[in-house]
């Protein structure tokens, strides 16, 4: 039954943008309603010796790291806001430790990725068509779905995809994990068959279409397989893409950025302080970046609190930042800011300290990874599967630079996969000795 549970948590996660249920607040998503039966039945299967909590060494850095984010909270300010976060932090410590458990057999993971690539493949499929019929056709319908609010800023449907995930760098980095679901698929299925191909297609044209810095995580993602994948099919796909297929992505690129030539796209700033109607700019980073800057120089050990960034980087910046920043905002509150960047958010509302022992946490885990990958003690598919997660938690590291990664629950399931991997690994081995 947990099991159940758990693919339905694979289902409901990129279900970020629906209306939201009464009783929901915003931090909580529908995946994690999902959770709450996981836990049950996980326990009753703990009990019931099914399932043996798999803890490695690795897991043992997360009691320290919620012992630091309680000392951030407890430091903080405004307690009240912090509390969600605080809460948050935790429970995802928890989703890796209950997930990476539950992937004991390779028929449990096989399933869980198959499950991820029709779902991944539906949300970037649609995604494309409410962004083609809303940019270029007028067809709001679809983006009306997924777009609750009247509010149809260029953060939104009508110049990057979201799709269901809410936000273009949700989407761009959701693809990523897709991603890695198209090439599990690809070990799994000894068959040659073109559905990877297309669905490898699919992904990467709806990702592009993102229009988010994350395509950078992307792109080290496929450099990465095209390196390990040597005298394959998966190789000789990329390279089709890379060489040949990558022309009609530049075109298609093109014809984007022609169209905001002719049609440039403004954003009306309601909801900031000066009410000010402003372009684009490519320097809110920048702004950000120097506020967490100043507050991890402030508070440099257990950090300002969790979620208080939003809350308390204005000021952090000296008047002449705060109005270019407030400037370059794209309608939207100035309320709902965050640094963009998972090292600096972390270190500001945490601690410094926080961000190394969580450092040495991921570490650890691409560590593990690559013994599986390394020693040839696994099976195959395991050694294959271990270094695809390996790129894809490298993918994430890097998007971290460029967007706060911690509270996606897609990430933490990717930590989870490669937990379970390792598990299954040395079940392996021990089943051989």
């Amino acid at each position: 039954m947990v099991e159940k549970f758990f693919y339905s948590y694979l289902i409901l996660l990129p279900l970020m943008s629906l209306p939201k249920l009464p009783f929901m607040g915003s931090k909580i998503q529908y995946a994690d309603l999902v959770f709450v039966p996981i836990c049950i039945f996980f326990l009753l299967d703990l009990i019931r010796g099914r399932i043996k909590l798999k803890l490695g060494k690795y897991c043992y850095i997360l009691f320290p790291l919620s012992v630091l984010s309680l000392g951030a909270f407890l430091h903080s300010n405004s307690k009240d806001i912090s509390l969600m976060d605080f809460i948050g932090v935790n429970y995802l410590f928890i989703v890796f430790i209950v997930f990476s458990s539950i992937i004991r057999e390779k028929k449990i993971l096989e399933r869980a990725m198959v499950l991820l690539l029709i779902v991944i493949s539906a949300v970037c499929l649609w995604g494309l068509l409410a962004f083609a019929c809303y940019r270029y056709l007028g067809i709001e319908w679809m983006s009306r779905f997924l777009f609750i609010s009247n509010d149809k800023s260029a953060v939104f449907s009508s110049s990057r995809i979201a799709s269901f995930l809410g936000l273009p760098e949700m989407f761009t980095n959701f693809s990523l994990f897709g991603l890695t679901a198209v090439f599990f698929f690809c070990v799994f299925q000894k068959t040659k068959a073109r559905l990877p191909k297309y669905l490898l297609y699919l992904i990467l044209i709806a990702a592009i279409f993102g229009f988010s810095r994350s395509l950078a995580g992307i792109a080290t993602f496929l450099a990465l397989m095209v390196f390990y994948f040597k005298d394959n099919r998966l190789t000789n796909i990329l390279l089709k893409i890379i060489s040949v297929k990558a022309v009609l992505f530049i075109l298609a690129f093109a014809i984007m950025t022609s169209v905001f030539v002719f049609y440039p796209v403004t954003f009306n700033s309601n909801n900031s302080a000066l009410g000010l109607s402003v372009n684009l700019a490519p320097d809110v980073r920048f702004y950000l970046a120097k506020s967490a800057i100043a507050i991890i120089k402030s508070h440099p050990f257990l950090g300002i609190g969790q979620g208080l960034f939003t809350y308390s980087f204005a000021e952090y910046l000296n008047p002449v930042d705060l109005k270019e920043l407030l400037l370059t905002l794209k309608d939207r509150s100035v309320l709902n800011i965050d640094p963009h960047s998972l090292y600096l958010g972390i270190a500001a509302e945490m601690g410094v300290i926080f961000l190394l022992v969580f450092m040495i946490f991921i570490a650890l885990i691409l560590f593990k990874l690559l013994q599986v990958v390394l020693t040839k003690q696994a099976d195959d598919w395991l050694s294959k599967g271990g270094f695809i997660i390996f790129a894809a938690i490298m993918a994430f590291l890097i998007n971290g630079f460029f967007v706060d990664i911690l509270s996606m629950r897609f990430f933490w399931v990717l930590l989870a996969l490669g937990g379970g991997i390792i598990n299954l690994s040395l079940q392996y081995n021990k089943a051989k000795q």
